[in-house]
C-alpha cells in the first residue's frame, strides 16, 4: 500500500466524520479551515491518518480526503482504512 512522502503536497477535499471508514482519529473543529487548501506532508500514520504542516496544528487527516493540488483527483480509495486492516 502506498504512503504519502514527507514535504509531498497535498490538497484537503472536504471534512470527515469521526473514525468515518475506518479511520482511526476524530475530525477536530480546527481542521475545517484547511478544507480547500494545500499543506505540505509531514508524516503518513497509517490508520492514524496523515500529519500536515500547518502553521497553527499539528492534525492527522484521513488518507481519502486528501487530493493531488493539480488534478484535485483523490489520492487515495475510500476503502483505504479497510485494506490496510486486511495487509495486517
Amino acid at each position: 500500500m502506498k504512503k504519502l512522502r514527507k514535504g509531498q503536497k497535498v490538497l484537503v477535499l472536504r471534512e470527515a466524520r469521526d473514525h468515518e471508514k475506518g479511520w482511526d482519529n476524530s475530525w477536530e473543529p480546527e481542521m475545517d479551515a484547511s478544507v480547500g487548501k494545500v499543506f505540505s506532508v509531514r508524516e503518513d500514520n497509517r490508520m492514524k491518518g496523515v500529519r500536515i504542516v500547518d502553521e497553527e496544528y499539528l492534525l492527522s487527516y484521513p488518507h481519502f480526503v486528501l487530493a493531488n493540488p493539480k488534478t484535485k483527483k483523490q489520492l487515495f480509495p475510500d476503502d483505504y482504512y479497510k485494506q490496510l486492516k486486511k495487509e495486517s
